[in-house]
């Protein structure tokens, strides 16, 4: 989901000032949308009765320093993203950063219109008060005529200016109507941006939210840029066109999303196989994932290990005895050949990343057909014969697996084992696994990367790490379901209380937090 959010601002933000260098050689086809956003604003969440424990997160007093560091960010991805599709520099931080700060409060629209999958048009309209706009009005025409040389005028018949590069190119308007604030931008003629005004005039807004929907998203990336996946997935050709709804019910958000393919999804799915003598409750997070064999072949991370068959199902689960007790179970024909041939193949792969850390060794114990990780701090990880009755099933892990004889859940199985058009499921006490996560991230941290010493690092720049401990008692289940939904399209559903998973809120906050890299989309044919 973290990624989603990145790829949506980088769009609206980089290609809205890649206008400023668009030839002006539109042709005479009408625009398509390549890019839409509506999102009602995190002021107007705050009044939603449906959104109980979201309006509570939202409004505790560690939200306003994460909002700030996010919209910096998010201001620094964009120009990053932007440099790296276009080779365009972005207004600074400090132009951006005000704008994307208010896109949080503020009730508001963005549009990417395009001819020949190339943006032509850029249409924002903001739901701001005086003072925001003429902070925005005054940033922007500074920056166009300081940098673009030409000069802003009184917009024709409007309450607003427009700017023409001196040299030609992009036109960029911005009017105010009522108390909405439109900003258009791109190639001659801009046909969005008297349509908004029209449409605020007659109805006070520029369009009407989607029923039930305080956020509704849509993009095509097949034709926005041509964005293709990158290698390190796996996966091939094109982002698929996306489709995003968040709306509230009864102290939930509801999250839908459809991913539409170019191509006919090669996902091979069978009757759910669940190893129940070897998942163990209590749990606190469960996840079933099948169809995923062919991609497991393919992703160049597992092709050193040479496995001769991948699983085409897999298990996750965690235990709430411990922090570290997260385990994996998949099927495995010949598991006892496939542990001996990893034991061959896994040592010598981790071997230089092991040596340049001093972090113990992998060994193969040939007497137990197992394999162990020693020598590392806290963790155990151990790769096994699962203790299934027809045998075939491999089972690993980060912990040595408590001892004892409960069974999954019936209710929880329940939830999935019927369904043959369901690719994943996963089930989790987000309070419960928000910890774990974080502290098995950590260990990870001290395996793998050397110490942090910037002053990032320093506590008191946490502001995600302080939030994330603020709402972490809000937080209950979250469940989310991905099912194949026709032959090129797969189908997320999730139910939340803030939208995301245990996980991706540790990954956001560190993020935030300067422990993780920022991630940019990559362009088909760039290196």
């Amino acid at each position: 989901m973290n990624k989603i959010i990145v790829l949506l601002t980088g769009a609206w933000t980089g290609l809205a000032w890649s206008a400023a260098d668009v030839s002006g050689q539109a042709t005479a086809s009408e625009p398509e949308l390549l890019a839409r956003y509506h999102f009602a604003g995190s002021a107007q969440l705050t009044r939603d009765a449906n959104a109980g424990t979201l309006s509570k997160a939202l409004t505790l007093p560690a939200s306003a320093p994460l909002r700030e560091r996010l919209a910096g960010q998010l201001s620094q991805v964009a120009r990053r993203w932007h440099r790296k599709t276009t080779g365009l520099a972005l207004p600074p931080v400090e132009v951006l950063q005000p704008m994307v700060a208010d896109l949080f409060q503020a009730e508001s629209i963005y549009e990417i219109w395009g001819r020949s999958s190339q943006a032509s048009e850029i249409l924002l309209a903001a739901q701001l008060d005086d003072s925001r706009a003429q902070l925005w009005s005054t940033n922007l025409w500074q920056y166009l005529e300081k940098n673009l040389n030409g000069q802003a005028v009184p917009l024709t018949g409007a309450n607003g200016w427009e700017f023409k590069p001196a040299g030609g190119g992009s036109v960029v308007r911005f009017a105010t109507v009522g108390n909405w604030r439109i900003l258009g931008y791109g190639t001659e003629p801009l046909n969005g941006f008297p349509k908004a005004m029209r449409q605020t005039k007659d109805t006070g807004r520029p369009a009407a939210l989607e029923a039930g929907a305080w956020l509704a998203a849509r993009v095509d990336f097949p034709r926005l840029g041509n964005l293709h996946w990158p290698r390190w997935t796996g996966f091939s050709g094109p982002l698929p066109a996306m489709e995003l709804t968040l709306g509230s019910k009864t102290d939930y958000v509801r999250t839908r999303m459809t991913l539409n393919f170019p191509e006919t999804l090669k996902w091979q799915l069978d009757t759910w196989r669940i190893p129940t003598n070897t998942i163990r409750d209590p749990l606190v997070s469960f996840t079933a994932l099948q169809g995923v064999g062919p991609w497991l072949n393919s992703w160049p991370l597992l092709k050193p290990l040479e496995v001769e068959t991948m699983p085409n199902q897999i298990y996750v689960w965690a235990q709430e005895e411990g922090p570290f007790q997260t385990y994996l179970a998949a099927p495995a024909p010949k598991v006892t050949n496939a542990l001996e041939k990893l034991g061959e193949k896994l040592p010598a792969l981790l071997q230089a990343r092991l040596t340049q850390h001093r972090w113990g060794e992998v060994k193969h114990l040939t007497n137990k057909t197992e394999l162990v990780w020693s020598g590392l701090p806290i963790l155990a990880p151990f790769l096994c014969c699962a203790p299934e009755p027809a045998g075939n099933w491999m089972l690993g892990g980060i912990f040595p697996a408590a001892l004892n004889t409960n069974p999954p859940p019936v209710e929880l199985l329940a939830q999935f084992a019927d369904r043959n058009n369901l690719l994943f499921y996963d089930w989790e006490i987000t309070q419960s696994r928000l910890e774990q996560t974080r502290l098995i991230i950590q260990v990870a941290d001290l395996i793998f990367s050397p110490p942090k010493l910037d002053e990032e690092a320093n506590p008191t720049n946490m502001v995600g790490h302080t939030w994330l401990k603020a709402v972490s008692p809000m937080l209950g289940n979250t469940v989310t379901e991905i099912t194949v939904t026709s032959p090129k399209q797969l189908t997320l559903v999730r139910k939340s209380h803030i939208g995301f998973n245990a996980l991706e809120l540790v990954l956001l906050t560190r993020w935030l937090d300067g422990q993780l890299a920022p991630a940019s989309p990559k362009p088909a044919g760039k290196p």
